[in-house]
Formats: C-alpha cells, structure tokens, sequence
C-alpha cells in the first residue's frame, strides 16, 4: 500500500474511502446545496473579508466546519474548545463553528481530519482558533 506525507509531515495511508465516509458524503454533500447554506456561507464569507484564518491569504475559498464530519471526534474537539455541538453533523451543520480557509489551508485540515488527527490541527493552530470561536 502506497502512503505520502500529510502536510505536518506524518505518514498517511492513500486507501480508497472507506463504507461510512462514502454513506457520509452522500448525507451531507446534497446540505451545501441548500439555500440556507449558501446564504450562511455568503454571511461567513463577509464577516471574514474572506481572509484565511490560518495563513492569511485574501483568497478564500472555503467555509470549513471547525468540527468536521466524523460525530466521535466532534464531541472531542467540541470539548477541547469548551464549545457545545449538537451530537450528530445534520444537527451541526448549520451551527458552526466555522472557519474561513484557503484551498491548501483547507485541504491540510481535510486530511488531517480524514485520519483522526483533528484535534492535532486544532492543537497547531490553537491562538487562531481561540479568537476565531
């Protein structure tokens, strides 16, 4: 099996999506679709000036879920930042916290996120997140 450096320089494995991040996708992605969610990110966006929170390039491109998609690693996180969440992703979807990202700052949470390591990102970023939330 195959593996690459994820952007804090640990081994990751490069394997297909597994069932349940596939029944996930499959939720969630017809909710960024709404109208509701479109007019919340449009709303984020602004407040942002569309700046990314972690390297500050004016070139954002994403309203990412502070907490992710994976419910266990929510509730976790959601502790951490002494914050509270509903239990379930369709219950916080629309909840937040959110952040403003760039691609390459999003996509580095993204993995890290996808592997379990969110509370790792959360922990190298943590003065930004405590102003962001």
């Amino acid at each position: 099996m195959r593996s690459r450096l994820d952007p804090m320089g640990a081994r990751i494995s490069t394997r297909p999506p597994s069932v349940i991040t596939d029944v996930n996708r499959a939720i969630r992605d017809p909710m960024y679709q709404t109208k509701e969610w479109s007019q919340l990110r449009s709303k984020i966006m602004s407040r942002s000036s569309k700046t990314c929170l972690i390297c500050g390039v004016n070139r954002v491109t994403h309203v990412d879920h502070l907490l992710g998609h994976n419910d266990a690693i929510a509730a976790e996180a959601a502790f951490c930042l002494g914050v509270s969440a509903a239990p379930t992703w369709q219950g916080r979807f629309y909840e937040g916290p959110f952040l403003t990202l760039c691609g390459p700052c999003h996509s580095s949470k993204t993995v890290l996120e996808q592997n379990g390591r969110l509370l790792e990102w959360m922990q190298a970023h943590w003065c930004k997140l405590l102003f962001e939330i």
